[in-house]
């Protein structure tokens, strides 16, 4: 995927061709001027053709969120959870983000610009290999996906 621009809120998109299960992802966002969350999903497992907060559906997301923060959370078969959470210095929600993730095993580091944001240890790490983005508003765009297993 080389950039993906959300046309509808509450939009995901998922890359079915290739897979990541520890390593380094990181992509730019550039966020459309309106709060949102919004970011990159990893860790997906899902039931073909469905993906959202339910049986059988469990993945990780690291996002801006729509309060200004660095944002990991993880939903495992219809159970949500707040992993770690960090306001970013000088956010506007006009600007573009790099944002990382780092895995390994259970270990998560979260990076914001190349700034570590976020460290979190999983006791029941996800075993999906599928990873996206999701953008809660239109017009969000993500670029420059790097993918490093």
């Amino acid at each position: 995927m080389d950039q993906v621009i959300s046309t509808a809120e509450g939009s995901l998109a998922i890359n079915n061709t290739t897979t990541f299960s520890s390593g380094s992802l990181s992509v730019t966002t550039v966020l459309p001027g309106k709060n949102g969350d919004n970011g990159i999903v990893f860790g997906l497992t899902a039931p073909e053709g469905r993906f959202w907060e339910g049986q059988g559906i469990s993945y990780y997301f690291f996002f801006t969120s729509n309060a200004g923060s660095a944002y990991l959370g993880k939903t495992d078969n219809g159970s949500w959870t707040v992993c770690s959470e960090k306001p970013i210095n000088g956010f506007k929600n006009t600007n573009s983000y790099n944002l990382k993730v780092d895995r390994d095993g259970a270990t998560i580091k979260c990076y914001v610009d190349d700034l570590l944001y976020l460290t979190f240890v999983d006791d029941k790490p996800l075993t999906g290999t599928k990873f996206g983005y999701r953008a809660q508003r239109t017009g969000v765009t993500f670029y420059n996906t790097t993918l490093t297993n």
